[in-house]
């Protein structure tokens, strides 16, 4: 996410590991909707039946690169999020919602030079069990 709040301009992650060492991520993007741009570095747009996301940066040498980190890169082993898209409620509130576990798909990432996520349909719930007392 990028703005500024407290006297803080800058860039936050919207992902974090389930685990140390884990190859799964948990993703909270702010997906483009109906048009509606968040202005934030990194473009992530999704399919209109809901199982397809699409993840590019901005400008096309960073893309380059953002590409790169996943094929080949850093992040060639993180092939799983669970995806919790970040949205406003009708109130305005900032909210969450569960989109579903999503794969890297590594060879149309190569053919549309940007991250193509494909939503695992066999696994349609996650229990969050392990991570509560």
């Amino acid at each position: 996410f990028e703005g500024k709040r407290r006297g803080h301009s800058g860039t936050q992650k919207s992902w974090f590991r389930v685990s140390p060492g884990s190859n799964i991520y948990v993703w909270c993007p702010k997906l483009i909707l109906n048009g509606q741009d968040y202005h934030v570095p990194y473009l992530n747009g999704i399919s209109m039946d809901g199982n397809t996301i699409f993840e590019s940066a901005r400008s096309k040498n960073e893309n380059m690169k953002f590409i790169d980190d996943v094929i080949h890169g850093d992040q060639k082993n993180l092939t799983t999020r669970y995806v919790f898209a970040y949205y406003k409620d009708s109130s305005g509130a900032n909210r969450y919602r569960y989109r579903g576990i999503f794969e890297l798909n590594k060879v149309r990432t190569i053919e549309e030079k940007k991250r193509v996520w494909e939503r695992n349909l066999d696994i349609e719930t996650l229990s969050l069990k392990s991570y509560f007392n």
